[in-house]
C-alpha cells in the first residue's frame, strides 16, 4: 500500500538508482578502473534497467547504423573485428542512452548519468587501444554510420514549409529542425566532454581524423563525411576553448618541472637546446607566457615567447643563445642576453614575440595565438607602462619552396622572377648560361653564404623576392604564407625583412636565412585588421614596398 502512494517519477528515480547500487555492490571489490572501463558494466546496466521495454524505432535505426558499421569491417582480422566491432556497439549505446532528439534519433531511453559516463569511459579506453590503421577506419566508419538523417530533415523540412499553426508550434518546428540537423557523433562528443579527461581525449581524436583526412582521396565519399565530422567536433572544441575558459600564465625558472619541460619539448619555432638554454629564455629581460585550460591542468595549449629589448631585433642570434648556423657565415652572433643580472626597466623599450607555438594539432582552426599575445601585450604594458613598440621576429616558412618552384619554371620559359640586369650579373659570378637552374642548386645547397662574390648578389636578389611573397602572392585573398597571414589578420604591419636572421640550418631550409617583423602599432590594429579582412589590403611599411622597386631599378 505504501509504494502506491509514492508518485511515479519518484518510483522510477529509485528503482534507477537501486539498479546502480546493485551494480555497484555486485563490483565493489573491483578496483575503480575497471568498475568505469569494464565493457559488461555498461551493457549490463542498459539490459537490466530496459530489458521490459519494447526496441524504439530510433533504437532499431541506431542498430541498423552498428550493424552497417560491422558489415564494413569484415576486412580485418578476428582480432580487430572484435575490437572494432566492440567499440561500434558502445557508441551504439552511449548514443541510445541520451534522452532527446538529435540528428533524427527520436525517443531515446533515459538513463542515469553514472551509466553514460560509464559508456564514455570505455568508449575512450577501447579507442585508445587500437593501432592507427584501426583507428582510421573507425574514424571512417563513425563518420559515415553515424551522419545525419536526411530523410528526417526533409520530413521536419516538409512540415515547417506547411505549417500555418500558432507561433508555438512554429517555434517547435524550428526547434525540431535544428535538433534533426544534429549530427549523432556530436551526442558521444558532448558526453565524452563532460568526463574527467574527456576534453583531452577529444583534442587527440581530432588529431587523428585530420591525420586521416591527409590521407584520403578528397573525391570520395569517406572524405566528405570525415570532413564534416571534423568540422563538427572543430566548434565543439572552440566553444569549450573560448577565452572564457582559458587562463594566461608566465612560466618561469620557478615554476613546476613540468611545465618547464613541456614548453621545452613543445618548442616548435626554435627548438630549446638544454636547460641552461631554457632558463635564459625564462630569464630576466625575456617573458613566457602559456595558456591554459581547466581540463587540462598542466598542459601547455599556446607558448609565447618574448625578448624585452631596446630596439626592434633583427636577428634571432640576438635573442636565442648559441644559436646554430650554418658553414661559411661569419656575422656577429653575440647574444643580447643580460644573464642573471637584474632587469632595468629604462632597458626595457620594445617587446619582441619571436615565437608563437600551438602545441595542440587538434586545435587546428581555432585561434587561440591571437588572444595569448593581446593578453600578453596587455600584461607587459601593466608591468612596463612606457612600453610603446611591440613586434616580432617571425620566421618565414615555406618561401624557400616557393622560390625552388618560381626558379624551376623560369628554367622551363614559364616564369620571369629574375631581372635582365640580375641574370647578367649570375652569368658572370656563376659562369654558366643556365642561370635559374644553377641557381636553384646553389640555394638548395646554401653555397652562397659567405661568397664574397655571390652573397651581395644574393642579397638583392633573395630580399626582394621574399618582399613579393610576403606582399604580392596570395591565395584566396590572404596572403600566401601562413605566418604573414596569422600576423595581417590580427592588425599587424609588414615592417622589415631581416637579411640572414636565422642562419640556423632549419632557417636556411626554410626561408633562406631571412625573417621579418610585424609591427603591433597598438592605435592601428583595428583598422589595419578590418582593412585585410574586408579589403585585402596589407599595411607594409616603406622599408619593404622599396625592395619591390629594386627590380625595375636594376
Amino acid at each position: 500500500m505504501l509504494m502506491r502512494c509514492i508518485p511515479s517519477k519518484i518510483l522510477k528515480s529509485y528503482w534507477l538508482i537501486n539498479n546502480e547500487v546493485r551494480l555497484l555492490q555486485t563490483y565493489k571489490n573491483v578496483p575503480q578502473s575497471s568498475q568505469i572501463l569494464s565493457s559488461p558494466n555498461v551493457l549490463q546496466i542498459h539490459a537490466r534497467n530496459f530489458a521490459c521495454r519494447s526496441k524504439s524505432s530510433s533504437q532499431q535505426g541506431l542498430e541498423y547504423s552498428s550493424k552497417v558499421m560491422r558489415q564494413n569491417l569484415s576486412k580485418f582480422s578476428s582480432t580487430s573485428e572484435s575490437a572494432l566491432s566492440q567499440l561500434s556497439e558502445v557508441v551504439t549505446q552511449l548514443l541510445s542512452m541520451q534522452g532527446r532528439t538529435v540528428g533524427g534519433l527520436k525517443d531515446k531511453v533515459v538513463v542515469s548519468s553514472i551509466t553514460q559516463e560509464k559508456a564514455a569511459y570505455l568508449l575512450c579506453k577501447l579507442y585508445s587501444e587500437l593501432d592507427n590503421h584501426q583507428r582510421t577506419q573507425f574514424l571512417i566508419q563513425l563518420a559515415v554510420g553515424y551522419e545525419i538523417d536526411n530523410e528526417n530533415v526533409k520530413k521536419v523540412a516538409a512540415k515547417l514549409a506547411g505549417s500555418e499553426g500558432t507561433e508555438l508550434l512554429v517555434t517547435k518546428l524550428y526547434q525540431e529542425m535544428k535538433s534533426s540537423l544534429v549530427p549523432p557523433q556530436n551526442l558521444a562528443f558532448s558526453k565524452i566532454g563532460q568526463i574527467q579527461g574527456g576534453v583531452k581525449f577529444l583534442v587527440d581524436l581530432r588529431k587523428d581524423v585530420i591525420e586521416t583526412l591527409r590521407d584520403l582521396d578528397p573525391t570520395g565519399t569517406d572524405f566528405a563525411a570525415l570532413k564534416l565530422m571534423n568540422s563538427n567536433l572543430q566548434s565543439l572544441l572552440s566553444y569549450w576553448f573560448s577565452m572564457g575558459f582559458m587562463a594566461i600564465e608566465q612560466v618561469t625558472w620557478n615554476s613546476p618541472c613540468a611545465l618547464l619541460q613541456k614548453v621545452s619539448d613543445y618548442e616548435a619555432v626554435h627548438p630549446v637546446k638544454n636547460w641552461n638554454d631554457l632558463k635564459t629564455r625564462v630569464g630576466p629581460y625575456r617573458r613566457c607566457f602559456v595558456y591554459t585550460h581547466p581540463s587540462m591542468p598542466g598542459e601547455p595549449v599556446v607558448i609565447l615567447h618574448v625578448a624585452l629589448t631596446e630596439t626592434v631585433s633583427s636577428s634571432i642570434t640576438s635573442l636565442v643563445r648559441d644559436h646554430r648556423s650554418v658553414k661559411g657565415f661569419d656575422k656577429d652572433q653575440s647574444w643580447a642576453g643580460y644573464g642573471n643580472t637584474t632587469e632595468d626597466p629604462e632597458l626595457c623599450k620594445a617587446a619582441i614575440f619571436y615565437s608563437v607555438t600551438s602545441t595542440q594539432t587538434g586545435l587546428q582552426g581555432i585561434e587561440l595565438g591571437t588572444h595569448l599575445i593581446k593578453q600578453a601585450v596587455v600584461s607587459l604594458k601593466r608591468e612596463f607602462p612606457n612600453l610603446k613598440t611591440f613586434s616580432t621576429l617571425s620566421p618565414i616558412p615555406g618561401f624557400r619552396a616557393w622560390l625552388a618552384l618560381e626558379l624551376t619554371k623560369a628554367a622551363r620559359g614559364e616564369s620571369n622572377p629574375l631581372s635582365e640586369a640580375e641574370l647578367s650579373k649570375l652569368k658572370m659570378v656563376l659562369q654558366t648560361e643556365n642561370v635559374c637552374q644553377d641557381l636553384l642548386t646553389v640555394i638548395k645547397n646554401s653555397s652562397w653564404v659567405g661568397n664574397k662574390d655571390l652573397e651581395p648578389e644574393m642579397k638583392n636578389i633573395l630580399t626582394r623576392l621574399c618582399a613579393r611573397y610576403l606582399y604580392i602572392e596570395k591565395r584566396r585573398n590572404n596572403a600566401l604564407n601562413s605566418v604573414a597571414n596569422f600576423h595581417l589578420r590580427n592588425g599587424s604591419c609588414l615592417w622589415r625583412i631581416n637579411w640572414l636572421a636565422d642562419p640556423s640550418p632549419r632557417g636556411m631550409t626554410n626561408s633562406c636565412g631571412l625573417m621579418v617583423n610585424y609591427r603591433y602599432y597598438l592605435d592601428r590594429l583595428e583598422e589595419n585588421s578590418n582593412n585585410y579582412l574586408n579589403k585585402f589590403n596589407i599595411d607594409a611599411d616603406v622599408q619593404v614596398v622599396n625592395l619591390l622597386t629594386t627590380k625595375s631599378k636594376l
